[in-house]
């Protein structure tokens, strides 16, 4: 009998630490910025989409665009259309 409520107190810790460790992974995920959600995504393809929506609607360049990645220097329309165009919430300057 003993043993079971010692298994039992360590499985459900195991749980309440997975459940903690998630909500931290999740809180992490929505803090990110454009560059590493777009360093993330798999494909070549995906990211070309994304950078084509976007130079297209700016008719800016390829060299500008990388160079905002890379700074993180959107405007505020900027981000506005990068939100739209992924469905996400990226960190502005530490600001969600």
């Amino acid at each position: 009998m003993f043993d079971l409520h010692i298994i039992l107190y360590v499985c459900s810790t195991n749980l309440a630490l997975k459940m903690t460790l998630t909500k931290k992974n999740n809180e992490i995920v929505d803090e990110m910025v454009f560059k590493d959600y777009f360093n993330s995504l798999e494909s070549d393809d995906h990211r070309n989409r994304i950078r084509d929506l976007f130079v297209i609607t700016y008719g800016m360049g390829y060299t500008t665009f990388y160079r905002k990645i890379r700074n993180n220097s959107w405007t505020p329309l900027e981000f506005e259309k990068l939100e739209q165009i992924t469905n996400q919430k990226f960190l502005r300057d530490g600001i969600i």
